[in-house]
């Protein structure tokens, strides 16, 4: 069974009509309209509790906004929580997780009528702390902007989020090549030869630019913590897994954190990344790759010429052509131009036939290949 501390007295105005009065709104109550407002809201006068059954799980287990795991309530779990169909006994309202009422007992089917009432909520697991946010939207308004009223209740005592309860959530899918970060290096050499020659955070900086992880959504990898090597033309790594946790507060709801403490994460098993592939094109035929006009000389071109040809529908500039592309492949171009104090820097993306990337690179042009606006 479960239990409140308190008793609860049930008033319930279905249909109420709530009561005009003057502008008065607490500090922790928004009130937005586009004229000075004459309504008194009295949901800051509200409390929100919870059950001792409640509190003996995470607070995530009730966010409808939940960064860390799949665990997620909706908005119809509060509105069915907080807003009642019928009256209710005072037996029935001791079988609820939480009770949001006024100290005279009354419930946000006060607001009912005259407002549309949602919910979202947050969690801070580090302190076993609730916040959920109530808005009331004005549903007959006078103005082009109804008044919306919003409020963020608190409840503490939650259960806190422990490293050897939650690490099994941490897991990763997958670790795969970014190819753009791979644009600045001639070949694998060149880059064992950066990551040898850098700082531990800068090593971690390094390997974030070409490697993409698919983890869960608890998992945080601590590139610092991971055991790294080269192998010939692959990395070799296995990541180091650290707890991430929702820690909202009052004024970041949306805030998260890293679970961190001595010995406080998980060794990923060991995955290959295959950078050869991507440096055997880069040395062979991309070598060969150029950018002209494709219907005038690009002495003919203005950079204002080239932008404007751009067709989003096939990422290409109509006025550009790449040569030497093999024929089994095809050529995309980013839209964004950028530059140096001499050159116009394209990126350009090689696409196999089944619309699949297999090589990303830059290629440039002087700026006085181009014709100079007069």
């Amino acid at each position: 069974m479960k239990t409140f501390n308190f008793k609860t007295k049930m008033f319930l105005a279905l249909g109420a009509t709530v009561v005009l009065g003057s502008a008065v709104v607490a500090t922790a109550v928004t009130l937005s309209t586009t004229k000075k407002s004459d309504t008194k809201i009295l949901l800051n006068n509200f409390s929100l509790n919870a059950s001792d059954s409640a509190k003996s799980n995470l607070a995530s287990s009730y966010a409808t906004v939940n960064s860390t795991t799949n665990v997620q309530v909706s908005n119809n779990y509060w509105t069915d929580e907080l807003i009642f169909k019928r009256l209710a006994s005072d037996e029935e309202l001791q079988t609820k997780d939480f009770i949001l009422k006024d100290a005279n007992g009354t419930f946000l089917n006060y607001f009912k009528d005259k407002y549309i009432i949602d919910f979202s909520s947050f969690a801070n697991d580090l302190e076993g702390e609730l916040y959920l946010k109530v808005s009331l939207r004005e549903i007959a308004s006078t103005t082009s902007s109804p008044k919306v009223v919003d409020h963020v209740f608190k409840v503490s005592g939650f259960k806190k989020v422990t490293f050897e309860e939650n690490k099994k959530y941490l897991f990763i899918n997958s670790a795969r090549l970014n190819m753009e970060g791979l644009i600045p290096f001639k070949n694998v050499e060149e880059l064992k030869q950066k990551y040898n020659s850098s700082s531990n955070e800068d090593k971690a900086q390094l390997i974030n630019s070409f490697v993409e992880f698919d983890l869960s959504n608890s998992a945080i990898v601590n590139l610092e913590l991971s055991s790294i090597s080269f192998d010939q033309n692959k990395l070799k790594i296995a990541p180091a897994l650290q707890l991430k946790v929702n820690a909202a507060t009052q004024k970041k709801l949306y805030s998260t954190q890293i679970f961190t403490g001595e010995k406080e994460y998980i060794n990923a098993k060991e995955f290959e990344v295959d950078l050869g592939k991507y440096f055997e094109i880069k040395n062979t035929w991309a070598t060969q790759v150029t950018l002209s006009g494709a219907t005038k000389d690009l002495s003919e071109l203005t950079l204002a010429d080239i932008k404007n040809s751009f067709n989003k529908s096939t990422l290409t500039f109509s006025s550009l052509k790449l040569n030497h592309i093999p024929d089994e492949f095809k050529a995309r171009i980013s839209e964004s131009i950028s530059e140096t104090d001499n050159k116009y820097i394209f990126k350009y993306y090689v696409l196999n036939s089944n619309d699949l990337l297999e090589y990303v690179d830059e290629i440039s042009i002087d700026k006085t290949a181009l014709k100079q606006n007069s």
